[in-house]
Parts: structure tokens; sequence; C-alpha cells
């Protein structure tokens, strides 16, 4: 999707202060602070839109392969939640991503999009201001955002130097001219000739256009780092450059993107992921962490005659009564409830039916008895099945059938609601607290055979009913707001709340196969460019910014502090 150009006029804006709009070597700590007089710490930051990680790869481009030499680089950044311009940018600035910023349209006004994490009188998202906190914790900073698009440059007032330019070319003569001023801290440039002809023609090597605008924007960041090494006093300096691209892609049909940062005391490698990364599904509220589908267009409503069937991997480290931990469902209140979910009753889980909204009957429970806490991997099972017209749930753990029960009484479980996991019904609970693999959902019920011989399946696409298998969510993206799904149909969860991600190593379900490669774990999202570049400034930033990003950087302090 092409940035849309018409001016915007903002009275407060969403980054111009801080408001609310509706294995290796042991680790060596630098502590937080001011810079020495010969070691001034800034940061570089160049975004080009549209080029993904594996065309840059492809690419074999002069000056960003000269970057890769002395940098940690990624060639998998992971995708955002929302890829439109407005989104991915303010992501890179703020250092938030959708599921809490929710900015997504041109104006980069908040417009309400259905969080499940929001209700009726919930406050409006916290957008925090990186720029202004540069601003405040290094006073003698200049920053500025160069870029040709006017909606952004207009936003971002809070910069000492918000320029608005013409093309790329543009971009980097104002940034050669920036850099002259000894005081220049931190500095934003947008390339976007890149995204538009991948918009004229095909975001691919092979288009002769895109091919060009690549080569073209290669040769300005060559120009622009060759003009920061020219500084008058970058004897005293110790820049970070790091260039990215917030969206691989179009926003339409996003791809991975990419990441460099470069520093002359940094080795060269490429960042990945290593071992088991999943969430931790912990908390309660609108704190807690959730991931959830915001639309399915109905494709997880079963009504009162669908047949379908449920399975999830969970580790549960300890006992906790009533947190509801996957389900499509309306909070229980009393016994009202419609749609299903799993809940937790001290060391074992129930599933709950119900059609209250729909004429039937309401909350419908199956108790479970075998326990499934106790800090190891469990599958649980359930499937639905109409039978001579009677609709029946089998539930099953590790593949081994537990119970039944006639859910014909519910009638329909028909929902808005939207198919989410996490702490997805809290009656009194101490919230939620799980790490959880490979979600499954099939349109027809499995029988018990085909369940028993599939838990520990590791190759999805090898199953018996793939065909009829319409969403599945390994949980294993280890960063960022997105949970994908890996089915042929179905749709990606967002992740809202206070979430973060875990390395569990070897510690995998039965339906995985262990990671036994070892080494620094990084997978880079959009947001962490932020936190790494307030490490590299050395300025720790206060809980109250609500960032999300990580600051990885700091797993190769080592060869930082060399001396």
């Amino acid at each position: 999707m092409m940035r849309k150009l018409g001016f915007c006029m903002l009275v407060v804006t969403i980054l111009g202060s801080a408001c609310k709009k509706y294995a290796d070597p042991p680790p060596y700590f630098e502590a937080y602070g001011e810079d020495s007089v010969v070691n001034q710490r800034k940061v570089l930051i160049i975004n080009i839109n549209g080029l993904s990680g594996p065309q840059l790869k492809a690419a074999k481009l002069s000056n960003l392969e000269k970057l890769m030499e002395t940098g940690k680089y990624s060639f998998a950044q992971l995708k955002n939640v929302n890829s439109t311009d407005a989104a991915v940018w303010t992501s890179l600035l703020t250092g938030v991503g959708f599921g809490k910023h929710q900015i997504y349209d041109s104006s980069f006004q908040y417009i309400p999009t259905g969080d499940v994490s929001e209700g009726e009188g919930s406050p409006t998202p916290y957008v925090p201001n990186v720029l202004n906190y540069v601003l405040q914790t290094k006073p003698g900073y200049k920053t500025a955002l160069v870029s040709p698009w006017r909606n952004l440059v207009n936003t971002v007032q809070i910069a000492d130097y918000p320029y608005l330019v013409n093309n790329d070319a543009a971009v980097k003569d104002s940034a050669v001219s920036l850099l002259r001023l000894t005081t220049m801290g931190v500095m934003f440039l947008d390339f976007n000739s890149v995204d538009l002809a991948g918009h004229a023609g095909k975001y691919d090597l092979s288009d002769a256009g895109f091919k060009a605008a690549v080569d073209k924007v290669d040769s300005y960041v060559g120009e622009v780092v060759k003009a920061l090494q020219n500084r008058e006093n970058i004897a005293a300096e110790d820049w970070l450059i790091m260039v990215t691209s917030a969206r691989g892609g179009s926003a339409e049909n996003p791809q991975l993107g990419f990441v460099i940062a470069s520093n002359a005391k940094l080795k060269k490698e490429e960042l990945k992921k290593v071992g088991f990364n999943t969430i931790h599904f912990k908390g309660s509220g609108t704190a807690g962490a959730i991931a959830h589908i915001p639309d399915d267009k109905g494709l997880y409503n079963f009504g009162a005659d669908k047949d379908f069937t449920v399975q999830v991997q969970v580790n549960i480290p300890s006992s906790r009564n009533y947190p509801g931990f996957l389900g499509k469902n309306t909070p229980l209140d009393g016994s009202k409830l419609t749609g299903w979910f799993l809940m937790l009753e001290n060391d074992h889980y129930n599933v709950e039916f119900g059609g209250t909204a729909n004429g039937g009957s309401g909350k419908n429970q199956i108790a479970v008895n075998t326990p499934i806490v106790n800090g190891k991997w469990h599958t649980i099972t359930f499937s639905v099945k109409m039978e001579d017209g009677k609709r029946t749930a089998y539930v099953y753990t590790d593949g081994v059938f537990a119970t039944s029960k006639d859910i014909t009484g519910n009638k329909s479980l028909n929902t808005d609601a939207p198919l989410a996991i996490g702490n997805v019904s809290d009656p009194g609970s101490g919230g939620a607290d799980f790490h959880a693999a490979d979600l499954e959902i099939f349109d027809i019920a499995l029988d018990a055979e085909t369940i028993a011989n599939n838990i520990a399946l590791k190759d999805i696409t090898k199953h018996p009913e793939y065909a009829h298998l319409i969403g599945y969510w390994p949980i294993d993206e280890g960063g960022g707001g997105l949970v994908t799904n890996r089915a042929p149909k179905g749709y990606d969860m967002m992740m809202t709340g206070n979430f973060q991600w875990d390395g569990l190593g070897t510690d995998v379900p039965v339906s995985m196969v262990p990671d036994t490669n070892t080494g620094i774990s990084v997978v880079p999202v959009t947001e962490d460019i932020v936190a790494n570049m307030f490490y590299w400034l050395k300025v720790e930033p206060n809980s109250d910014w609500g960032l999300q990003g990580s600051h990885w950087l700091d797993k190769f302090e080592r060869e930082i502090y060399q001396q």
C-alpha cells in the first residue's frame, strides 16, 4: 500500500509529546550513564521499507555488506502485526508494537480496533515518545528525522530537524549536511524509493525498477556513512549505525525484514533463533498476555451442529483456580456463557461450553481429572461430533481418552468473541501462568485413533487430516507481537498485554524436534531498534515508557567493551 501524501494537521501529535491519543562468555555489564569526553555514543538509524531480508541477502549490496563486516545482522526480522506505513513507522519510532500503539492510518491517530484487552471505558493506548526521551536524557544532542513522507515529518515535530524532502536523493543530501553538525546525536533517515518501485512493479530483484532502486539506495547509504566517518569530531565519537526494513515487501503482502547493527568493535555475525522460544502467558486483566484473532470472519464459529477439533500443547508449572487459558467465549457470568474455553482447576482442567446468547443452556462443564500441572508438557485435545442428532464433546489428555459429555442443549456456540489464548476468562483467579505450543484447529471431529497416533507428529503437513486444518500456531516466533498461522486456512494472532518470549532451549512438547544448536539466540523485531538505541546511548528506559523491544546488543558486550 503506497503512502497517502495528504497533509495531516495534528493539534497534538502522538510522537511530538508524551500524550495519549483517544553458552557465550560470561556477560560483561557496562553501567548506564554519561559518555566520556572521547566516547560520545551516537546513533544513526536508516529505514528502507520494501526491501525484505531475503532480497537483501540475494542482492549482495556493497555498502550494506561493508556494514555487515562490522556488525550483527539478520535477514529474518519478524513481520509486524500491522504492516501499513504508519503502523511500522510508529513501532520504529516508539519501540512498541501495534498491539499497544494501534496506529495504522496515515493520519497517525489512534483508531480503536476492537482489541480483546480493551473494554468499554478502557484508557486509550499510551504511545511513548522516544525522541522526547532523547531530549530529556541527552540534552546536548540534536535529533533529526529526514523523510519524503509529509505525514511522517509533520507528526514527528519534536525532532530538532524534522526535514521534509522531495525524494531519496534529497534524504541523502540532507543527511550529509546535517552530519556536519558536531552536536548531532540521533538521526532517523527514511528512504522510500525501494517501496515505491516495488509498488510500481514487483518487490523482487528480478524487476528492473526495483533492482535499480535498491542499488541506488545502497549507494546513498554509502555516501551517508562516508559523511559520518568524515565528521569533524569523529575521533571523540562512537557511532552505532542501524539499517533496517520495518517492513519487507508491501503492506498487503508483507515479508520478513532485516536489520544491521554496525560498529567498528562488533564482529561479523548473523543473528539467529536458537532453541525453542515461546510466549509466557502470564497475568490477568488487561495486563495479562493474550494472543487473539481480532476478526476471524466466522471461521471458528461452529454453530449448533458443526464438527470440530481443538488441540494444544501446554506446560503449566503450578496449580491455580479457574483461569481460562484457551477459548472462543464471552466472559463467564455466573452460569451465563456463550462459546467454549479450557480452564485450570487446581492441578487438572475443565472444558466449558455454553450457548446462552443463542437460546441454549449456559455453562456446561466437562471435568477432566487427569493432572496436568507438573512443569511438563501435556497435550489437550477435544473433539465435538454430531451423531444421530446428538452433539457430544470428547476429551483426551496426552492422546488418551478421558471423558465425554452431551452438549446438545447448549445449542449454538457462535460468538463474536475472538479466539484467544492466555488469560481468556478469569472468574476470581490470580491469572494465567503457562507456556503453550502447537495450537491446532480442525473443521472435523478427529477420532480417538487419529488423535492418539498424531500428538507427537513433528511435521503437521503429514497429518492424515491436514486438508481439514483451519488453524495451526506453533507459537515459536521468539519475539514480536505476531503469532503466525501456518495452516492452509486461518489467521495470524495479535499479542496484547505485558507479554514476553521465553527461551526454553530443548524443553519442547512431543510435537516438536528439539533444536540442539548452541549459541546466542536473537530474534529481531522492529521494536528492538529503539531498545538498542537507548542501550547504545547508555540511557536506562523508565518502566513507564512502556518499551517492548529487546536490546540484544548487550549479549555482545564482551566485543563492545574490549580494550
